[in-house]
């Protein structure tokens, strides 16, 4: 079976926050001259293809983490004058390509092995969808919105992306050859077979469908 381009894994909070709890993070993101700098308490992500992809029906799988994790978890986010994805405005949101999220890491690390634990069902087209995570570099966005003259070492951020694997199509992001010049691009392939099995598990209604995928591998 060909190998994943990602790694593989198996929504506004309605939390309230202490006014000086958010004017601590909005401070650092605003007055960072770098994300770089910020780099080793935030993780920067981007939910954009699950947004764009997924049918979610009004369902925001952020808030459901917050109340499970139960945990203070601020949602951070920097809105970018310049683009620093391209083809992600697909969907009915065009701002996804200046979007970039951020997250604590001491959270991050609960919050995305549960992304990844997810499974979603459209039952209406018979398909389902699971979450992988890809590490791409961009050229630090705050860095560039305030720089006259670029250096010769340009600064870049690793950004977590939330990938899809779908039972239909496989969505993820791929870098370009020069981070400013050739931005992050989506890339879209055929759906892979284990997705296809265990969204035919699913949808039939079977009780233990991720050890109908297991069994069917091994006779494979």
């Amino acid at each position: 079976m060909p190998t994943k381009p990602w790694k593989v894994g198996w929504t506004e909070s309605s939390h309230k926050f202490g006014r000086e709890t958010v004017r601590k993070h909005q401070l650092r993101l605003s007055e960072a001259t770098m994300l770089k700098d910020l780099a080793e308490e935030y993780v920067f992500y981007t939910p954009a293809l699950l947004h764009i992809v997924v049918p979610l029906q009004g369902c925001d799988p952020f808030t459901v983490f917050l109340q499970e994790y139960n945990k203070e978890v601020l949602p951070l986010s920097v809105r970018l004058n310049r683009p620093i994805f391209k083809g992600l405005d697909l969907g009915p949101i065009k701002d996804w390509n200046y979007l970039l999220f951020a997250m604590e890491r001491k959270h991050f690390k609960h919050y995305l092995p549960w992304m990844q634990s997810l499974t979603f069902a459209d039952r209406p087209r018979n398909r389902i969808y699971r979450l992988g995570e890809k590490q791409i570099r961009i050229a630090d966005p705050i860095f560039f919105e305030r720089a006259v003259i670029l250096p010769q070492n340009i600064p870049c951020i690793d950004v977590t992306v939330f990938c899809i694997d779908g039972s239909d199509r496989c969505y993820y992001m791929e870098e370009g050859a020069h981070p400013l010049l050739d931005l992050p691009a989506v890339w879209s392939e055929e759906p892979f077979e284990d997705t296809q099995k265990l969204a035919k598990a699913l949808l039939a209604g079977k009780e233990k469908p991720f050890e109908v995928i297991e069994s069917e591998t091994a006779q494979d």
